[in-house]
């Protein structure tokens, strides 16, 4: 993700990244540069809800059940009754 979101900041490009503070400390490094935006959340449903709130467009890169899941979750949200997004 870090390659994909160096580059379109190359191309003139807006990276907003949002992460649960539970993950922070693992999911940042000083070896790592920075991309745009961090915002930090409380919880994965607010980085969902954000993320959706916040996005133009979804890109999901191989990951785990994670993933499949953040992705189910964003094709499936605009469908549901409750629409708490």
């Amino acid at each position: 993700m870090g390659a994909i979101a160096g580059r379109l900041v190359e191309l003139g490009g807006n990276v907003h990244g949002i992460i649960p503070k539970a993950l922070l400390e693992y999911e940042t490094t000083t070896e790592r540069p920075s991309y745009g935006k961090t915002t930090v959340v409380g919880d994965m449903h607010t980085r969902k809800r954000l993320m959706a709130k916040e996005s133009d467009a979804f890109i999901a890169l191989p990951g785990g059940f994670g993933t499949m899941e953040e992705l189910m979750e964003v094709l499936s949200a605009p469908n549901q009754v409750d629409r708490r997004w």
